[in-house]
C-alpha cells in the first residue's frame, strides 16, 4: 500500500534506533507501505523481518490554543512504576488555559468506566473515534495512533499498527484519517465487518513529536479527548476527557475498544507514561531486536 506522506520530511528508523544502541529489523511489507519516509523520534524501535522505515511528518503548525499498561520510568532510580501512578504529586506546568474548540457529545464517561457499544442494545458495526487536545506550547506536535492487540495484549502484528505513517490495517477494518481539526485532533474509522477475529483489543494513544530528544510533555497539553460517534446517526455515543496531565508524561493511552464474550466495550483509560511512540511500540510488541 502506497501510503502518502505529505506533513513530514523522510527519517530512516534505523538512524533513529541507532542512538539507543539497537539493530534494527523491519518487515519487507511495512518497507511497501511506507516507502522511505520514518518518524518514530530518535528512540525508535523497529518492525522485525527486514529493513523498511516508518514515515515522519514536516513539522506541523502551531496548534491553537483490561489489559496492562505500560510502566514509566523512574529518573531518579530507573526503575519502572504503574503507569497509573505517573505523575503523583507533581504539579502540571503552568501555561495559559486555551479556549476549547470541539464540542462533545454522547455519554460522558469517567477514567476507568467501561461501558458496551451497542445503539438501542444493536452492537454497532462501525464507529467513528475522534482525539484530540489543545497544546498549551506550540512546541508540542500530538499524534493519534492505534494498536490493534490479539488475546495477548501484544500487536497481531508488526502491520497492525495504525499511525500516520501506516494509515490502514493489514485487514482494512481501521483507518487513520489524519488531521481533519484544524491541527488539534485526528480522527480514525473502525469497522467490525472487516476486522480480521485475531483482533481482539485496540488501544488509542496520543504522543507527542520528539518529545524526548525537545524536552516536551504533557504539562504543555490540555482539554485532550477521545469521541465515539456513530457514522449511521451521525450523533456522538460517549466521550472522555482527560483530566491528568503531567510533566513526567510523553505519551497518553486515553482509550481501548476490546471484545468481551463476543461485544464490544470500550475501555476509558486515561493512564500517561514516559516513553514516546517508538517505546510504545516495544510495549505493544512491534518488534524491537537487540
Amino acid at each position: 500500500m502506497n501510503l502518502s506522506m505529505n506533513k513530514k520530511p523522510p527519517i530512516r528508523l534505523e538512524d533513529m534506533a541507532a542512538s539507543m544502541g539497537r539493530k534494527v529489523q523491519k518487515p519487507c511489507r511495512l518497507q511497501q507501505r511506507t516507502g522511505n519516509a520514518a518518524r518514530l523520534s530518535a528512540q525508535s524501535p523497529s518492525c522485525s523481518v527486514a529493513t523498511a522505515s516508518i514515515p515522519p511528518r514536516p513539522a506541523a503548525a502551531a496548534s491553537t490554543p483490561s489489559h496492562p499498561v505500560p510502566a514509566a520510568s523512574n529518573p531518579r532510580t530507573g526503575s519502572l512504576a504503574p503507569a497509573s501512578n505517573v505523575g503523583a504529586g507533581r504539579t502540571p506546568d503552568a501555561f495559559p488555559p486555551p479556549v476549547r474548540r470541539k464540542a462533545l457529545s454522547g455519554r460522558r464517561l469517567q477514567k476507568g468506566q467501561k461501558v458496551s457499544l451497542a445503539e438501542q442494545g444493536v452492537p454497532l458495526h462501525q464507529v467513528e473515534v475522534s482525539i484530540g487536545w489543545n497544546a498549551k506550547n506550540p512546541a508540542c506536535d500530538l499524534d493519534a495512533s492505534a494498536f490493534l492487540l490479539s488475546g495477548s495484549n501484544k500487536v497481531v502484528g508488526d502491520e497492525w499498527f495504525v499511525f500516520y505513517g501506516q494509515e490502514r490495517s493489514p485487514d482494512g477494518s481501521v483507518l487513520h484519517h489524519g488531521d481533519n481539526m484544524g491541527g488539534a485532533g485526528e480522527s480514525l474509522t473502525v469497522n467490525w465487518g472487516r476486522m480480521d477475529s485475531r483482533v481482539k483489543k485496540i488501544v488509542f494513544t496520543i504522543t507527542i513529536n520528539e518529545a524526548l530528544k525537545r524536552g516536551l510533555n504533557f504539562g504543555m497539553v490540555s482539554d485532550a479527548f477521545i469521541e465515539l460517534r456513530s457514522p449511521a446517526t451521525g450523533k456522538g455515543l460517549l466521550y472522555f476527557e482527560l483530566e491528568e496531565y503531567y510533566s513526567n508524561v510523553t505519551s497518553m493511552m486515553v482509550g481501548e475498544l476490546y471484545e468481551r464474550n463476543g461485544e464490544w466495550k470500550f475501555h476509558a483509560i486515561g493512564n500517561g507514561v514516559a516513553r514516546d511512540l517508538a517505546g510504545l511500540c516495544e510495549f505493544y510488541g512491534v518488534n524491537v531486536s537487540g
